[in-house]
């Protein structure tokens, strides 16, 4: 009896004293899951008042080092003029301060377009990564360069193709100038390193595979069009003269810039970002176009002689082109794909430039 009365008397002993445990356990779960709610909602509510629209994170991510583009801008500003002051000037406008404006512009905008290239070259080296790059644009920028930089050397230094200018323009003066012969140069070089980056940074590199078929077909049908017509100039077929050569070299320029751009917009567009694009590039080739329009425009207009447009017709594309990729290029930039600041990848990009 004693055994089973302890038994009975110990059984609602267990449950009376495990209730105000399990109780207390209970309220303390309950009000940590409502402070969890609570906390995250919390969270919610700040992230969704204090996280700006994409175009202002990427605004303020581009302007965390404003200082940089600032400074390079008033640089590139001030060293315009210094050299548009200094080097020699275009002697065929009629005033000296006409000559003067024609000479800082055409130097502001050769060093806008010169310092384009040093971004994306940067960037290139701190992410150790050339992904987001086309591989056609860059291919096609040596080709490009290098057909430019034989025109504009020849028009500026050979005393026979100014002649051959001169005659059939009725002794006009050609508008090259030699801040476009040392642009040139500099692009060519420039872009050099930018495929020799592409090729470091790529494990089993390879242009067969890396260039796209219609690239390939392209540059074959320009060198079977060079040696036909350099035939034909060298042995003087059909009265066919250097200059002619030299024209074929800068139309090939600008076919080259007009279809450059297209694998890079694509590619941003497949990727649904312009990671790996550097931004600046864009900008400071904008503003290279713009100024390179507007100094062949005031000096026709100086002249009264819209030869320099019709006679170097490839810098006036040039200019033109530039500007209506670098806009697509914008667009694609701030308002169809901006990237999250948050984003490892994207952070890196911004902040290495």
């Amino acid at each position: 009896m004693e055994g089973g009365g302890t038994s009975a008397s110990s059984e609602p002993l267990l449950p009376s004293s495990s209730a105000p445990a399990q109780n207390l356990t209970l309220r303390r779960s309950n009000s940590d899951v409502s402070s969890n709610v609570s906390n995250r909602s919390e969270t919610t509510e700040e992230s969704s008042i204090r996280r700006p629209s994409p175009l202002s994170r990427r605004i303020l991510v581009a302007t965390r080092n404003k200082k940089v583009p600032l400074s390079t801008g008033i640089g590139i500003l001030l060293s315009g003029i210094i050299l548009g002051c200094v080097v020699p000037k275009n002697s065929s406008l009629p005033t000296p301060k006409q000559q003067y404006l024609s000479s800082v512009i055409g130097w502001i905008y050769f060093l806008c377009w010169t310092v384009s290239f040093i971004p994306q070259i940067i960037l290139n080296k701190n992410r150790r990564s050339t992904t987001g790059l086309s591989v056609d644009f860059s291919v096609l920028n040596v080709v490009g360069f290098f057909c430019y930089t034989i025109y504009t050397c020849a028009f500026f230094y050979s005393k026979e193709i100014q002649h051959q200018y001169q005659k059939r323009f009725e002794n006009g003066d050609n508008s090259v100038q030699s801040n476009d012969v040392f642009f040139a140069i500099f692009a060519l070089s420039m872009s050099v390193i930018q495929v020799g980056q592409i090729i470091f940074y790529t494990q089993n590199f390879s242009f067969s595979r890396a260039l796209e078929k219609w690239t390939r077909i392209f540059l074959f049908t320009c060198v079977t069009i060079y040696t036909i017509f350099g035939y034909l100039v060298y042995f003087d077929i059909h009265g066919f003269k250097a200059i002619d050569f030299l024209y074929l070299l800068s139309s090939t320029k600008l076919v080259i810039t007009i279809i450059k751009y297209v694998p890079q917009v694509i590619l941003n567009y497949n990727r649904k970002s312009t990671i790996g694009w550097n931004i600046w590039n864009i900008l400071l080739d904008f503003s290279g176009g713009t100024l390179s329009v507007a100094q062949i425009i005031i000096d026709s207009l100086a002249m009264n002689d819209f030869s320099a447009i019709t006679g170097n017709y490839v810098k006036f594309g040039l200019g033109f082109v530039s500007i209506f990729f670098d806009i697509i290029f914008m667009v694609q930039h701030y308002f169809l794909f901006p990237s999250n600041p948050n984003n490892i990848a994207y952070s890196t990009v911004e902040n290495n430039v």
